[in-house]
C-alpha cells in the first residue's frame, strides 16, 4: 500500500528521492564475451526484486521500472515473429538484442530472459 502524505510543509522538510531500475534479466549483459556464466546471478533478480518491492513499501520509497519488451515473450520464435519491422541499426552489431535472436535456433522457452520463466 502506498501512503501519500498531503502536509506541504512536512514533504518538503523530508525530501524526496526516486529510483530508476532497469530489469533486463539477460538482455541486459548480451554484449559480454559470456554473458551464460553470469546466469546465476540474473537467475536471483527473480529473488531480489520481490525483497526490493517490499522494502520499497515498507519504507514509501518511489522507484520507477525499466522493463524489456522481450522479456514478455515465451519462446525465441515468439520474439522474433513480432520484432518491429525496421530494427536499430548499432556501430557494433554485439549491442543489438536482435543479432542475438538470430543466432538463438528454435522456438524453445528462454530461461533466463523472460519474466516468468523459474
Amino acid at each position: 500500500m502506498i501512503r501519500q502524505n498531503t502536509d506541504a510543509a512536512e514533504n518538503a522538510e523530508r525530501g524526496y528521492m526516486v529510483l530508476s531500475l532497469d530489469f533486463e534479466l539477460m538482455w541486459g549483459i548480451l554484449d559480454r564475451k559470456e554473458p551464460f556464466a553470469y546466469r546465476s546471478h540474473i537467475l536471483g533478480a527473480r529473488k531480489a526484486v520481490p525483497a526490493l518491492l517490499h522494502m520499497f513499501d515498507q519504507y514509501r520509497i518511489h522507484a520507477t521500472w525499466g522493463i524489456v519488451g522481450m522479456m514478455a515473450k515465451n519462446s525465441i520464435r515468439e520474439c522474433i515473429s513480432q520484432k518491429p519491422e525496421q530494427e536499430p541499426a548499432y556501430d557494433d552489431p554485439n549491442l543489438s538484442a536482435y543479432e542475438h535472436l538470430k543466432s538463438m535456433r528454435g522456438g524453445y522457452r528462454m530461461k533466463g530472459f523472460c519474466l516468468h520463466q523459474g
